[in-house]
Formats: C-alpha cells, sequence, structure tokens
C-alpha cells in the first residue's frame, strides 16, 4: 500500500521519490551527484549544509537545490515507512 507523507525535506530520506505539495511532477532527492565534464573526467557535486538537490524523473538536465525546511510529498509504501518510523526513533 502507498501512502503520501508530508515532511519537510531534510526528514526524507536520500534517493527517494517526491512531489511538491501543489503539483504532480516527480522528483528524485539526492545531496550530491556526479557530473562529468567534456573531457570525461567526474566531479562530485554536493550540496551545502541545509539544502538537497531536486532532480526531475522527467528532465535529468534541469536540477534544483532546494532548502531541506521546505515541504514536500513522499510517497512511500508501508514497510518502508514502519522502516523509516523506526530508525528515527531510536
Amino acid at each position: 500500500m502507498k501512502i503520501k507523507v508530508i515532511l519537510p525535506l531534510g526528514n526524507i530520506p536520500l534517493h527517494s521519490r517526491v512531489t511538491k505539495i501543489t503539483g504532480t511532477k516527480v522528483y528524485v532527492v539526492l545531496g550530491e551527484f556526479r557530473l562529468y565534464r567534456a573531457d570525461g573526467t567526474p566531479e562530485i557535486m554536493k550540496c551545502d549544509n541545509g539544502c538537497r538537490f531536486l532532480i526531475p524523473m522527467d528532465n535529468a538536465e534541469s536540477i534544483t537545490i532546494v532548502s531541506m525546511d521546505k515541504e514536500y510529498i513522499w510517497e512511500v509504501d508501508s514497510d518502508m515507512l514502519k522502516k523509516y518510523l523506526y530508525e528515527r526513533n531510536r
């Protein structure tokens, strides 16, 4: 069963899929990603403290940096949510 939970972005696990509260576009939450230069050398891009990258599932060419305080909808299955709540409350 899928459950939609509204949480600040900083409380949503990395690599999760989220949507804006008023939108339908799906994003992946990342703290860092690898970017390749024209010569093929990789560079790790990391967010500053207090921010996360949001990368749209339908267009990876558009990357946004968002405050971890901003709320998003995390659609998660019940087992993953139970695991998340257990880990947060240990």
